[in-house]
């Protein structure tokens, strides 16, 4: 399986998955091993394509089909806090995961 880098992550290995839809991010190039918190940019990215071009059904489509399925949705999110501190940008990460799984699940 081929590996690519996500723009904004360099350096991130991350899994091809279905037609190069939705590509999440793995742990030692392992393709069996999903990083889940360096996947929380591909929940927020159906999110943001979903809101920006009001394509809901679609991006719900490709949040279900490649994160929901593959066991990485946003509702696994346990809420330990750690991710929030190490965000450069001071998103409300637990809070925008809640929204984003909301808004992609009722879309469906």
């Amino acid at each position: 399986m081929r590996c690519r880098s996500f723009p904004r992550i360099p350096e991130t290995p991350v899994s091809v998955l279905g037609f190069g839809c939705m590509r999440l991010p793995v742990i030692g190039g392992d393709m069996a091993r999903i990083d889940d918190a360096a996947a929380i940019p591909s929940v927020f990215s159906s999110y943001k394509t979903g809101s920006m071009f009001e394509t809901w059904k679609s991006a719900a489509w490709t949040y279900d089909a490649f994160t929901v399925q593959a066991g990485h949705g946003a509702d696994r999110c346990i809420e330990c806090g750690a991710c929030e501190p190490q965000c450069p940008q001071g998103i409300p990460i637990m809070a925008k995961l809640k929204e984003a799984h909301s808004a992609l699940t009722q879309a469906r």
